[in-house]
């Protein structure tokens, strides 16, 4: 279990009543992880959310044989793994501590036991992590419209079109 304060401040968390907090704070675990440590790879089944409280970490996918492409640096508050928290598949990238860190976890089994516990509360949250989703999956479509649309006209400069 970890200290409520914790919670506070950590959007999905966001408009959760004190003593639901309490009671997701029982379910909540606290990790020290240390620069060089991988939370995870891509690949691997995945069952938790976790959320960066302290330190620094970087995303990386695969892009070949041993080759690796870092797409993020994550900092506090950065809340990750949220695509097999959901649906339990493949993780599709590797997290690497890039400076020491505390990260808060939570796992999907005891987050179902929250949501038997507290209905409202844990749709609340569900939502804001689905809010959350959202707005990493606008974040990318536009990011791959620039990179799309630079490469298009790069391309047609390329063979004289323009």
């Amino acid at each position: 279990m970890v200290d409520v304060n914790l919670l506070s401040g950590i959007g999905i968390f966001a408009e959760l009543k004190p003593e639901s907090l309490q009671k997701l704070a029982e379910y909540i675990e606290l990790k020290n992880f240390y620069e060089g440590d991988v939370i995870f790879k891509q690949g691997d089944k995945g069952e938790e959310l976790f959320v960066l409280k302290e330190g620094e970490c970087e995303v990386q996918v695969d892009i070949g044989t041993d080759r690796k492409l870092s797409v993020q640096i994550m900092e506090p508050g950065t809340i990750f793994g949220e695509l097999s928290f959901i649906d339990g598949k493949e993780r599709t990238g590797t997290v690497i501590c890039k400076k020491d860190a505390k990260v808060l976890i939570l796992k999907r089994s005891d987050f179902d036991k929250f949501m038997k516990e507290d209905k409202e509360a844990g749709s609340k949250m569900a939502m804001n992590i689905a809010k959350m989703i959202a707005e990493k999956l606008r974040d990318t479509d536009k990011k791959f419209r620039e990179y799309y649309l630079k490469a298009t006209i790069s391309m047609l400069k390329g063979i004289g079109v323009l």
